[in-house]
């Protein structure tokens, strides 16, 4: 399944896609694990990263919720909240 959310929004950097793609020997990709609290997201994207790195793929996981703990730490999860983080 793939799909655009209008609420995410390109900000080019510096180098393009290309010249970045060309300084690390690999294509760039995001995956994005969406889903209801407590389903196994963070479960399932720390044995993807695992797989990807065992199998010679440059990885990193970005958890939504250890952001939180540092950018976004005063902020809970009522819609108040959610709107501004």
């Amino acid at each position: 399944m793939t799909g655009r959310s209008p609420d995410v929004v390109w900000q080019p950097g510096l180098l393009d896609r290309d010249e970045r793609w060309a300084s690390t020997g690999q294509r760039g990709a995001t995956v994005w694990f969406t889903g209801f609290s407590g389903s196994g997201k963070s479960t399932v994207a720390a044995a993807c990263e695992r797989l990807l790195v065992a199998s010679g793929r440059t990885a990193y996981l970005l958890d939504g919720d250890n952001l939180r703990h540092g950018l976004s730490g005063d902020l809970g999860f009522s819609d108040d909240d959610r709107a501004e983080n």
